[in-house]
């Protein structure tokens, strides 16, 4: 997926997160927040989350609360 998006022209940045459900807590936020203000993400920009159902449910939650709503897939 990253080198697709890459070859189309996308700036692409990455982020890892542990599966599982302990990474579905508000102490996970604070380090994908500052992650997101290094990455200089804009209300223009769009999250990408590939993972489980944690991964979907907290990638949707912060898009939805990062700057006033970010666009999410």
């Amino acid at each position: 997926v990253k080198s697709r998006l890459i070859n189309e022209g996308y700036d692409v940045r990455l982020m890892a997160l542990e599966p599982g459900e302990e990474t579905k807590s508000i102490s996970t936020l604070p380090f994908v927040y500052n992650e997101l203000l290094d990455f200089k993400l804009t209300r223009s920009d769009l999250i990408i989350t590939l993972g489980g159902g944690v991964i979907g449910d907290l990638g949707g939650f912060v898009a939805s609360t990062f700057l006033r709503g970010v666009d999410f897939v």
